[in-house]
């Protein structure tokens, strides 16, 4: 807040709502902000909209956009997460960031006799950045992975697609198959709407058959299923 506001002098909406009013709740959230680490957005140059943050130099007053917030907008929990980290692997990254990910995938085997299972893992993470504070580094579980898989050297044939399951592990996602024929895989992760993660797909592996029946299905015509 500005040297020149003093609150002794507010008219709070508390006790008297008429327009024109400061909201206390959204004043003492502002200075808890204050406390923990978040500056005004406009000592960096930045200018926010009223519900992405409760730090504006100037506090809005009623009835003006953003002036009843009782909870730090999206911009300020971009800022805390940075700082302090997220609760957990499966916390959403606000949004208001723009934050990088990173996909590996790795296989149980490499070469196999046809029919032997062979797993998929897929571990995502946001990369080890300074720019990214306390959140660099971090395993981000429960999003959605998808693995795609095509015949090896079928270069012309489209990508299946299988949606990968959660694993036992923070950040990582698991899919297996018994192979007929030799393959190769990429797991993909696409940017969510809701948060401030940015997609990433895995390098491409391979698993190879050593007794395959070439590019497609055994003589039997059966696909070989995700599991």
């Amino acid at each position: 807040m500005p040297a020149t506001l003093h609150y002794t002098t507010l008219r709070w909406c508390q006790a008297d709502d008429r327009d024109g009013c400061f909201d206390v709740e959204r004043i003492l959230l502002h200075e808890l902000g204050h406390i923990v680490g978040i500056d005004h957005p406009e000592t960096g140059g930045f200018s926010l909209r009223p519900f992405d943050t409760v730090m504006q130099q100037l506090a809005p007053s009623r009835p003006k956009a953003g002036s009843n917030l009782h909870a730090f907008g999206r911009c300020d929990v971009a800022t805390l997460q940075e700082r302090y980290d997220a609760s957990g692997p499966a916390t959403p990254i606000a949004a208001c960031n723009d934050v990088d990910s990173t996909l590996g995938l790795t296989l149980s085997a490499t070469s196999v006799p046809r029919r032997t299972r062979v797993t998929l893992v897929a571990e995502l993470r946001i990369p080890d950045r300074d720019a990214y504070g306390r959140l660099g580094g971090n395993a981000l579980s429960e999003r959605t992975v998808q693995l795609r898989r095509r015949p090896l050297g079928a270069t012309n044939t489209a990508w299946s697609l299988f949606t990968m399951r959660d694993g036992d592990s923070p950040g990582t996602y698991l899919l297996s198959l018994s192979p007929s024929i030799s393959y190769e895989f990429q797991a993909v992760f696409a940017a969510p709407g809701a948060e401030g993660l940015n997609g990433s797909t895995s390098p491409i592996v391979t698993i190879r058959v050593t007794d395959g029946c070439g590019t497609g299905p055994c003589a039997d015509g059966t696909e070989d299923p995700m599991e």
